[in-house]
């Protein structure tokens, strides 16, 4: 279990992540029903963060350079792993007309 102070950081850290969500989905798929299409989406990114929120409880947390650093590392690998999930489920990038 991760240390007591890093425990009540990580709402700190997670919800930025969420506030960053795109008011729009950023991804479409002509095969699946549009309404959808924000659940596929949210579903994907909730399991990204779990996984690489679940491997940061096992890291030290660090300040300053160091843990900026690890953030923006954190969230390029959640947005990969949500690229690659929508890729899975047949999704592709939307265009701003979507």
């Amino acid at each position: 279990m991760p240390p007591l102070p890093f425990r009540r950081l990580l709402p700190l850290i997670v919800l930025p992540l969420a506030a960053c969500a795109p008011a729009h989905v950023p991804w479409a798929n002509p095969a699946v029903p549009k309404d959808q299409w924000a659940s596929d989406w949210t579903n994907c990114r909730r399991q990204a963060e779990d996984e690489v929120m679940g491997y940061q409880s096992e890291k030290q947390a660090f300040s300053g350079p160091i843990g900026a650093y690890d953030r923006i590392e954190d969230k390029r690998e959640v947005d990969g792993q949500v690229a690659q999930c929508m890729y899975d489920l047949g999704y592709v990038p939307a265009g701003k007309d979507h």
